[in-house]
């Protein structure tokens, strides 16, 4: 049974039950980008992929988590960045039945950058994770 949903729901849980995620970007945390969103915010999506080498429930999710902030230096988007590699690095997440996450960990860091608008900043993490 795929995982996706389960995997995703349970990130975008984690994230929002952070403090320090959530003192920065409120509860302006995403798989879907609303129109007229205020700035900063968190989108969270996921490519997912059917690992056979066990059994045919098992997954491999890259979990790719960007930042949008639009302020006069990357700090806040860095910041954010910070704060998500802080909650999901290594952490214990918990699926809707049956699911079971066999962890989760930073695959790519990647470096913040402005956007073409010249005034958005955007920062990205991936992580890694197996689902059973």
């Amino acid at each position: 049974m795929d995982s996706s949903k389960a995997t995703l729901k349970s990130i975008i849980t984690k994230l929002l039950a952070t403090t320090a995620i959530t003192s920065l970007v409120s509860t302006r945390i995403y798989s879907y980008i609303p129109q007229n969103t205020t700035y900063p915010y968190i989108r969270v999506g996921i490519e997912s992929e059917q690992d056979f080498s066990f059994n045919e429930t098992d997954f491999t999710h890259k979990i790719r988590v960007q930042t949008f902030s639009q302020t006069n230096t990357p700090k806040e988007a860095m910041d954010t960045r910070e704060a998500i590699f802080n909650a999901l690095n290594r952490a214990t997440l918990t699926l809707d039945s049956p699911h079971v996450s066999n962890g989760i960990q930073v695959g790519t860091l990647f470096n913040c950058f402005q956007e073409d608008d010249g005034k958005t900043w955007q920062s990205l993490i991936e992580f890694d994770m197996s689902v059973t």
